[in-house]
């Protein structure tokens, strides 16, 4: 688990354990409850980022597409 699935998923889980209990709603809590999104957001920019294979992968995907269209 990345830093960023820890810190996108924590809040969510806090939030969620004392909605049961409280159900007062401002802005933090909106956010705090909707910051899963932030890991969906984040995890392919952190991977493409780190592991060259996936990123010479998608680089590779890309040209491939370009060829079969400019042939085309």
């Amino acid at each position: 688990m990345n830093a960023a699935s820890l810190v996108s998923f924590v809040p969510y889980f806090a939030i969620s354990l004392s909605q049961t209990y409280d159900n007062t709603s401002n802005a933090w809590v909106v956010f705090a409850k909707y910051s899963f999104v932030i890991n969906s957001t984040l995890n392919p920019f952190i991977i493409g980022f780190f592991n060259t294979e996936f990123r010479r992968f998608i680089v590779d995907s890309i040209l491939c597409c370009r060829r079969r269209l400019g042939n085309s």
